[in-house]
């Protein structure tokens, strides 16, 4: 992957979140972690060699695009050379979510425990993030949001735009 900004602010994202998670005690790194261009797959997750679970940590590059003088708006008209540009970026955090018991379904409780330490990870991503714009890089974040159980994983979203100035 050649190396520009956006490059570099995708992989800068992603070291920030592996910081997050790996300040706090008890908190298993995923094992799958990369920068993309494209949708990050699921079904690609690896599993987790200390435990069960499968996760994975992604940045995701969604789109780049010439800012208005105000950063992030996007330019409405004629672009010129030397405009600064945004990057949007999502950062994804995936789990395992609680399993089928004999019943053939998932403890409620389950579940919303799962997705409480789930969104306080990225919680913890969000922060570091946040804590660092200003040393490299100027930008914003976004709701976080959670997508919920989704097959046997569970994911949340950390929307973030970058200044690629």
């Amino acid at each position: 992957m050649a190396d520009s900004k956006p490059v570099r602010a995708g992989n800068w994202l992603l070291d920030r979140a592996l910081e997050g998670l790996a300040n706090h005690d008890g908190v298993v790194i995923p094992g799958t972690t990369y920068f993309t261009f494209t949708e990050p797959a699921w079904d690609a997750v690896s599993q987790d060699i200390s435990s069960d679970c499968a996760a994975q940590l992604t940045v995701w590059a969604q789109q780049v695009y010439p800012s208005a003088p105000v950063f992030p708006v996007q330019a409405q008209s004629l672009i010129r050379c030397g405009v600064p540009w945004v990057g949007v970026y999502l950062v994804q955090l995936v789990r395992c979510a609680p399993t089928i018991n004999d019943e053939g379904g998932t403890d409620p409780a389950e579940v919303d425990a799962a997705n409480a330490a789930l969104l306080n990870e990225a919680w913890w991503i969000s922060q570091r993030i946040a804590c660092q714009f200003g040393h490299d890089w100027e930008g914003t974040i976004g709701l976080v949001t959670s997508t919920g159980v989704l097959g046997d994983r569970m994911g949340a979203n950390i929307p973030v735009t970058i200044d690629l100035s």
